[in-house]
């Protein structure tokens, strides 16, 4: 897909729409089971680049579609345009319920309803500069990788000293489902949003009740390194981390 030259304008556009960020949370939701990935806002079969699974997260960007009927959605792996009516928006869905922060300081916050308890802890962080390996992309740019992922939070430079996710684990009944470490790793929280108390505020957990399947939302940004990572449980189980730069 061609990508998108980004005006200044719309830069602050999109900046400005990172200030209520769960309007742009939705998971795929189409009878077929996934959804077509669109370079073009039309239903043309010529426009078609891809497909997503149903329950794939992702986060639609309204100020990229001209077409009130299409999102620009960014996701783990895709980016394009999704008809609209394929995605269901959490925030306004019936079928999932938000978890309200109940319990917060600067490092830790519990976020709970009546059908489960999210507990969240950062923590600041020494990174090991051996952690770090460096290659190079096709144009001899460095490239570096943190325990060989890619890590979100920066320029794309290493850092040494980061706040990180240090815990997270969600209550569903009498069982609790921790989040691996190996999955915190990748995420480096800007320590504004420590010091000013936002961390939290940039988190949205969401629960159907029905089949106890429960995603955690999250973006955060120092200067243009814009980035969401979610958490997904279902089927009484930690399943899986996504993260992806938003970043245009």
């Amino acid at each position: 897909m061609k990508r998108i030259t980004v005006l200044p304008i719309l830069i602050c556009m999109f900046s400005c729409s990172m200030a209520a960020p769960s309007d742009r949370y939705a998971i795929i939701r189409d009878p077929d089971g996934s959804v077509n990935i669109r370079g073009e806002e039309n239903l043309s079969r010529y426009s078609i680049e891809g497909r997503l699974p149903n329950g794939e997260p992702v986060s639609c960007i309204n100020d990229f579609s001209y077409n009130p009927k299409f999102c620009f959605i960014l996701s783990e792996n895709k980016e394009g345009f999704i008809y609209r009516n394929r995605l269901l928006f959490l925030n306004k869905s019936k079928e999932f319920k938000k978890l309200n922060i109940t319990n917060e300081s600067n490092t830790s916050a519990i976020l709970k309803n009546n059908h489960a308890e999210l507990l969240i802890k950062i923590k600041n962080k020494i990174i090991n500069k051996n952690d770090y390996s460096i290659t190079k992309d096709k144009f001899g740019n460095d490239i570096y990788k943190l325990k060989g992922k890619t890590f979100f939070g920066t320029d794309g430079t290493p850092v040494y000293s980061t706040y990180l996710f240090s815990k997270i684990s969600l209550k569903i009944g009498n069982k609790e489902l921790l989040v691996p470490q190996s999955d915190l790793e990748q995420a480096f929280i800007p320590s504004y949003f420590v010091s000013s108390r936002k961390v939290f505020s940039n988190i949205h957990a969401y629960i159907n009740p029905k089949d106890k399947h429960v995603y955690m939302f999250s973006s955060f940004a120092d200067g243009a390194a814009i980035y969401t990572i979610v958490f997904e449980f279902k089927n009484n189980q930690y399943y899986r981390k996504y993260i992806w730069s938003e970043a245009l």
